[in-house]
């Protein structure tokens, strides 16, 4: 990259993380916009779906995405005796499945009839599971991947209409405000994920409202 990224005069980055970085190599700030991704919202949302899941995920379930914390976070939970039910949607791509590992962490924590998986599914599939959803979650944790990085899957939670649990990874915080268009929560600590989880559960009309602020902004 570092010679390919040499011939345009002008660059368009999904995160400030990213204008840093050329910047640090010599281009003009100026000639940077820092553009995150974004999505259709006619593409996502379904109106009048029954609620069956707590939690929805979707996605590669791979540590960038932070489903391990969101695991401790559903023990810490059953252990006040908040049970919930979380659904993941996805898998790995182009390598072994990674739902075996993950269904083996559920028994070790003692949560394996709360957390479903569904493995890869047709794109329409995964709309309508995400909407019979009352939570959508993006955990990620702290690192160089999930800082330059914007996911599409924040938008397309947003654009379900579904108030969005994540933790402050990136430039989420740029554009989202806790508590008002979204849920926020530290990353790397299941604990502080548990805390949102529950807030979110004991706040029913203050979460409408953020979801519905959430699909506007």
């Amino acid at each position: 990259h570092s010679f390919l990224n040499r011939l345009p005069d002008k660059l368009i980055v999904f995160s400030a993380f990213l204008k840093d970085i050329y910047i640090k190599k010599g281009y003009n700030k100026d000639n940077i916009i820092i553009h995150p991704n974004l999505t259709d919202l006619k593409e996502w949302y379904i109106p009048d779906q029954e609620i069956q899941y707590t939690i929805g995920y979707a996605g590669t379930p791979s540590k960038k995405d932070g489903i391990i914390d969101l695991l401790y976070a559903i023990k810490l939970l059953k252990e006040k005796k908040i049970f919930i039910k979380v659904l993941i949607v996805g898998d790995s791509t182009n390598n072994e499945s990674l739902i075996p590992n993950f269904k083996m962490k559920c028994t070790e924590l003692n949560i394996q009839e709360q957390v479903f998986f569904v493995g890869l599914v047709p794109q329409y599939q995964v709309k309508e599971y995400l909407n019979k959803c009352l939570i959508l979650a993006v955990t990620r944790p702290t690192t160089t991947q999930t800082k330059a990085g914007f996911p599409t899957k924040l938008g397309e939670y947003m654009a379900c209409k579904k108030v969005v649990l994540a933790t402050k990874f990136g430039d989420v915080e740029a554009y989202f405000t806790d508590k008002i268009n979204i849920v926020l929560a530290e990353p790397d600590n299941p604990v502080s994920i548990a805390v949102n989880i529950e807030w979110i559960l004991n706040n029913s009309e203050k979460s409408r409202t953020i979801a519905e602020m959430g699909f506007e902004k």
